[in-house]
């Protein structure tokens, strides 16, 4: 996979299995919304940000972590 396709934003409208619950906060690179999965009912976070080469290095570093809760809308 190439690095360009790896962190693929998707629109918010896209990942139907999530739902918004509330805006947790906002700032420069975009928003951070409260979300729940529609059958689960596991909440997470999900930032919904500009795309922007410091936000795709954003992207490796938390991905690095291997956190699987980790969304990019």
């Amino acid at each position: 996979m190439d690095e360009e396709n790896e962190f693929k934003a998707l629109p918010m409208s896209e990942i139907t299995e999530y739902e918004k619950v509330r805006l947790l906060g906002a700032g420069g690179f975009g928003k951070v919304y409260l979300v729940q999965h529609s059958t689960l009912k596991t909440k997470c976070a999900a930032k919904e940000q500009i795309p922007t080469k410091e936000a795709r290095e954003e992207a490796k570093v938390l991905k690095k972590l291997g956190n699987e809760q980790v969304m990019f809308l």
